[in-house]
């Protein structure tokens, strides 16, 4: 699984085009047929009144230090990013466990949601370490390649009420 994490983020970073966040308040998430899947994980308390929550790139290194169990993964890249905002796993089995990561500002914050690969790779709402992020698939890229690609919207939350929206890409495969 360690190789398909890394593999990830660089087919990822090619796919992604202009960065666009949008400001603090949450944005419509793109059309999806299907609704995302909830975590009955809670959300953890933070500290009141930090500075906004603004997701970094994943390194190489965040990626090593943070080993994903799964056969199968996903990584968004936001538009004309330079690499993954987040990066999960799961299998296709149901009822498992899918796991991933993020980096709000300098930490790696390590989310995670009840489903099967075929829920991660519809879109889902990950909470974990005082984090919810929550993935809405939009329609499907045409690129050749083993891996699916798909428009998206990342929508991150703190408990202390602080959001923020990037649109990206979603791309998916083994």
């Amino acid at each position: 699984m360690k190789y398909f994490v890394l593999a990830a983020l660089p087919l990822a970073a090619l796919v992604a085009c202009n960065v666009t966040p949008a400001d603090s308040e949450p944005r419509e998430s793109v059309a999806n047929a299907d609704q995302p899947v909830q975590s009955d994980a809670p959300l953890a308390a933070q500290p009141a009144a930090q500075e906004p929550i603004r997701l970094r790139p994943l390194t190489a290194a965040d990626l090593a230090a943070n080993p994903l169990d799964g056969e199968l993964g996903c990584s968004f890249v936001a538009t004309g990013g330079a690499g993954a905002l987040l990066v999960a796993s799961g299998v296709v089995e149901v009822g498992t466990r899918i796991n991933g990561i993020v980096k709000p500002g300098d930490r790696v914050a390590r989310v995670d949601a009840t489903g099967d690969f075929a829920q991660l790779e519809r879109g889902l709402m990950l909470i974990g370490d005082g984090i919810e992020v929550t993935l809405s698939r939009g329609g499907k890229r045409a690129i050749a390649s083993e891996a699916t690609h798909y428009d998206a919207t990342l929508r991150v939350a703190r408990s202390d009420g602080e959001r923020h929206s990037y649109a990206g890409s979603w791309t998916c495969g083994p």
